[in-house]
């Protein structure tokens, strides 16, 4: 049991500090910023009714320009139901409306102490981790649920989903997630 707590505890970290990040989480010292606002209520309209577009802000401003909802629902061959996407200049988390509320892909920027730190978990042996050839300097899937990609010695960047479900199965397997964000991740990167 503690393992499969550590290895919900390695996905989860990761995912959250990009979701923080896509959120616009804080000031440049780590603290949340004088300005912080609870987050808004969500809609009342049902799920299956609300459709995917970006948030309203420049397309330059928000890293969620550099993938089209077209790409993601393409990505996951249209088997997962997503939300609208919300971004930062430097992140953006896609709601993925299934099980447990809080259910997202993010992608975004990370720091190269960030990545350094992912790729730690390379000598986990409770943690499947895979290098990747042909993105970046150097790139690797964690869980089958991430991807971490080197551009160059300062510019690294993560794509990641949770995915948790209490009493049905998920909507794709592993297999078919860790292909989809590897293809996200060559996507993300061409596109930067």
């Amino acid at each position: 049991m503690e393992s499969r707590a550590r290895i919900l505890l390695a996905l989860l970290l990761p995912i959250a500090a990009v979701v923080w990040v896509a959120c616009g989480g804080g000031n440049e010292a780590g603290a949340p910023s004088e300005g912080d606002q609870p987050a808004p209520q969500q809609s009342a309209v049902p799920r299956a009714q609300q459709p995917m577009e970006q948030t309203q802000t420049e397309p330059e401003k928000n890293f969620c320009a550099h993938l089209s909802s077209d790409d993601i629902h393409a990505a996951f061959g249209g088997m997962m139901e997503l939300g609208t996407p919300e971004g930062t200049e430097t992140g953006c988390n896609v709601p993925i409306h299934f099980g447990v509320d809080g259910n997202a892909l993010a992608y975004g920027q990370i720091s190269r102490g960030n990545y350094d730190a992912f790729r730690g978990y390379e000598d986990q042996r409770n943690v499947a981790f895979e290098y990747l050839e042909g993105l970046g300097q150097e790139a690797f899937v964690l869980n089958n649920a991430q991807v971490c990609v080197l551009m160059n010695e300062s510019d690294a960047y993560l794509v990641g989903a949770q995915i948790m479900a209490v009493a049905e199965p998920l909507p794709i397997s592993q297999e078919e997630l860790k292909v989809g964000l590897i293809d996200l991740t060559a996507k993300l990167v061409s596109n930067l």
